[in-house]
């Protein structure tokens, strides 16, 4: 059977035109066909349309067919080859040049564009002949679509409607599909076909619905680009398409191997989609480029602009390069790749991970109630600013380390407490390679303003450079806040690290080989420094106030520098306090409860000396102000040396003394609620106005309540680690030192004379503390309980106290 030429002379005329010789009119109640319909029109459909039969040529897929050219002038030649092996990627089918008798001749001394075959009655195509006219459409990608197109007749493929030489898409299209979108076969252009989302482009290789076509007849080969092939800039493979250029559409077959969409080089905002059947818009042209059916594409990169990518059920690679880009990565276990600017990340399903450029330490993490609740987490670059959104990210990958994020989660948890939905709470912390580790709580946690304090000895400052006090940071200059020497010298410097800049003060000559000494470094919420020496103001100036961020180093007699010298001496009793206020020239009160100041003068009170479990006045004093501040009155003896027992075995372990007090303050809370005793049933409001009451006599400053109550709200702190800071800091606050301190004298004396709490007949341990108010009240109880020291417990039926006792009178026993 001999098939008529398809088109004839002039039956591309419009296509010529790019189509402005049809009609944008929508056919009415026209059909939507699958991708396998369409396929199936052009391999049978169109030919019993036209009263023909459906045919092929007798090879599958890795065979070969021959081709004759030489009637071409040369570049119609290369034009021919560059569509021929179009559709050799399509097919898998070698075309073999040959000058003699040939399965395809080609032709171009007759005008137009139009192909025939002759084939047997069994539908076998004997031979086809392809003829383009010789000054076809020179200049133009047209000239390429056309070729692509009449091989597309002689290998057996039909038009994708019933309609040929001419066509209107109102009149003549049977279905919505029907466009150079997703056949090459189709007379209508993407702005012919009204249903038809894509930019005008031309088809340079066969479309989906073509190689779906074709695969039909000759089956679907396996060794096409079955190498790592990448696709676009830096293509590896050279056929015609595989480029994507400007002006053009095609369609990506591949076999096997990793393979690549790299569109790097374009600025124009750009959409790829990686799953198979699916359209991307490349160079900023919508709907130009798509894979196959069956076709895995593992990777994609995008440019400079605001682009889109979205993965398939492979373990993909994604990056968006600059730009604010979209990635979706689908399934699979993907890595996704942000690049610059402010990027969302989504992996989808599987174990994703995203990558970020540098150090772990150049980046935060935000930890509010979207990351809490819905694991949607916001990661700032901060030289850059710039945040990344991710969500169903499960790690994130930096030069220096992998965190997981669902641990980080945890870790922040820990830190920062649960934040439940609705709550504004927020924290924006700077990550380290420890994120992720399982979080303790920092013996010297530093939020914000804070007071730090400790006794040191320098016993040979030559010996060694830059030997620290304390350094508290997350490794060299991250985070870091530290005190020491500086270089070899007797000077003292104290430093805070914010960002990539370093704010330090220093104090010249200060430091005594040998000598012993206690130093105070603070800043306030003004980024005021200041740098005291037993008590005395030895440096000052403006720095900053530090980040609230977790420091994973808390180095005490050393430095986080590895070129710096272990302190040579010794260092004792470091304590922080978040919060304490620094004013020029002097202590003041102020914000978080705390103040700053010289020594007060209640430490001139007697001493009881219980020597408890080895434990120094200074941590005997510390239980005793637990007492008073959680329960409000003076300790039993038992109770007392059950706490010291407890806090001397902490202290054994090699646990920080700050740590030990928090541990304990925990601890005696949790007691204090099993047995209904210590505000543990207030609201938290109740609780800070409780607590103030108890141990300082006074109504919180507003500042200073509205402080803790925050931080207990939002669950920084527990109320076990708010009444040791809390107390802590009263201790070492000249408005409120004398008032504490004088309560504590009078339960230390209390303690030991055994008159207070269970087991002492009668007495009224609350009481006992109700009239102490200062140094003078405190000691007339004092006297009124050595005088009665070494009395038998039954003579000692109840100790009343009236007014302010002012007098030792006004203390008696009955």
């Amino acid at each position: 059977m001999t098939y008529p030429n398809l088109e004839g002379p002039n039956c591309l005329d419009k296509l010529e035109a790019q189509g402005t010789q049809t009609t944008s009119n929508v056919a009415a109640n026209l059909p939507s066909f699958t991708l396998d319909q369409q396929a199936r029109y052009l391999t049978d459909g169109f030919w019993q349309d036209v009263g023909g039969q459906p045919h092929h040529f007798n090879v599958r897929a890795g065979g070969s067919i021959t081709v004759n050219i030489t009637a071409l002038r040369a570049d119609n030649q290369d034009t021919a080859r560059a569509a021929l092996q179009t559709w050799s990627n399509a097919t898998g089918i070698k075309f073999i040049e040959t000058t003699g008798r040939a399965q395809i001749g080609f032709s171009e001394d007759q005008s137009g564009a139009y192909a025939n075959s002759i084939t047997s009655s069994n539908g076998l195509i004997v031979s086809s002949s392809v003829n383009v006219a010789a000054n076809w459409s020179n200049g133009s990608w047209y000239k390429l679509q056309t070729f692509v197109h009449e091989i597309g007749h002689a290998i057996g493929l039909g038009h994708g409607g019933n309609y040929n030489g001419s066509a209107n898409f109102s009149t003549d299209a049977s279905y919505q599909e029907d466009s150079w979108q997703k056949s090459i076969m189709s007379y209508f252009d993407q702005n012919d076909n009204p249903y038809d989302t894509a930019a005008f482009a031309f088809a340079i290789t066969p479309m989906l619905a073509d190689i779906l076509a074709a695969q039909t007849l000759y089956g679907v080969p396996t060794g096409v680009n079955t190498g790592n092939d990448t696709y676009g800039d830096f293509r590896t493979v050279f056929a015609a398409g595989t480029d994507v250029v400007q002006g053009t559409a095609a369609t990506i077959f591949d076999s096997g191997g990793i393979d690549t969409f790299n569109f790097s080089l374009r600025s124009a905002d750009q959409k790829i989609d990686l799953r198979a059947e699916a359209f991307s818009s490349i160079d900023g042209v919508a709907g130009n480029l798509a894979i196959a059916r069956g076709v895995v594409i593992e990777n994609a990169i995008t440019g400079g602009g605001r682009d889109t990518l979205t993965g398939n059920d492979a373990a993909n690679r994604l990056e968006g390069g600059a730009g604010n880009d979209t990635i979706l990565g689908g399934g699979g276990n993907d890595i996704l790749v942000g690049g610059a600017d402010r990027d969302d990340l989504d992996g989808g399903a599987g174990t994703d991970t995203a990558l970020f450029a540098g150090l772990s330490t150049a980046y935060q993490a935000l930890y509010n109630a979207d990351f809490a609740l819905s694991g949607i987490l916001r990661m700032t670059d901060m030289a850059t600013g710039a945040v990344d959104t991710l969500r169903s990210i499960e790690k994130l990958s930096f030069d220096d380390v992998t965190l997981d994020v669902a641990a980080l989660l945890e870790n922040m948890k820990g830190r920062f407490g649960t934040i439940k939905a609705g709550e504004a709470d927020s924290h924006l912390t700077a990550l380290s390679a420890r994120s992720d580790d399982t979080w303790v709580r920092s013996a010297y946690e530093i939020d914000g303003a804070f007071t730090a304090t400790a006794t040191a000895r320098f016993d040979s400052l030559n010996a060694g450079a830059w030997q620290r006090i304390f350094d508290f940071g997350n490794g060299p200059a991250a985070d870091n806040i530290w005190l020491g020497q500086v270089g070899r010298s007797d000077d003292m410097a104290f430093a805070i690290v914010k960002g990539s800049t370093s704010y330090q003060i220093v104090a010249n000559d200060v430091i005594v080989e040998g000598q012993t000494a206690t130093w105070t470094a603070r800043v306030n919420a003004n980024g005021l420094m200041q740098l005291s020496k037993d008590g005395k103001v030895v440096a000052e100036g403006q720095g900053a106030v530090p980040e609230d961020v977790g420091r994973a180093d808390e180095l005490i007699g050393r430095s986080a520098w590895a070129n710096d010298t272990p302190l040579i001496g010794q260092v004792s009793n470091v304590q922080v306090v978040n919060g304490s206020p620094v004013t020029s020239g002097g202590g003041t009160s102020g914000s978080g409860g705390t103040t700053s100041g010289t020594a007060p003068s209640s430490t001139n009170l007697p001493d009881a000396n219980l020597h408890l479990s080895g434990l120094s006045d200074g941590q005997q004093d510390f239980l005793i102000s637990l007492y008073i501040g959680a329960f409000g009155r003076t300790p039993e003896y038992s109770g007392l040396a059950y706490w010291a027992d407890e806090l001397a075995a902490d202290l054994k372990t090699g646990m920080t003394p700050n740590t030990a007090n928090l541990l304990v303050g925990q601890n005696m809370y949790k007691a204090g609620a099993q047995n209904g005793e210590g505000g543990t049933q207030l609201q938290t409001a109740e609780y800070v106005t409780f607590a103030y009451n108890n141990a300082l006599g006074r109504q919180a400053d507003q500042a200073g309540y509205d402080y803790w109550v925050n931080d207990l709200s939002a669950a920084r702190i527990s109320r076990g680690d708010f009444l040791t800071t809390f107390l802590t800091a009263g201790m070492n606050a000249t408005r409120d030192a004398d008032f504490l301190i004088s309560r504590i004298a009078v339960g230390e004396f209390a303690a030991q004379k055994h008159v207070s709490g269970a087991g002492a007949p009668g007495i009224d341990s609350k009481a006992i503390l109700s009239s102490v108010t200062d140094p003078a009240s405190a000691q007339t109880v004092i006297n009124g309980i050595i005088q009665k020291y070494g009395a038998a417990s039954a003579e000692i039926a109840q100790i009343q106290v009236t007014g302010n006792a002012a007098q030792t009178s006004d203390i008696f026993f009955v």
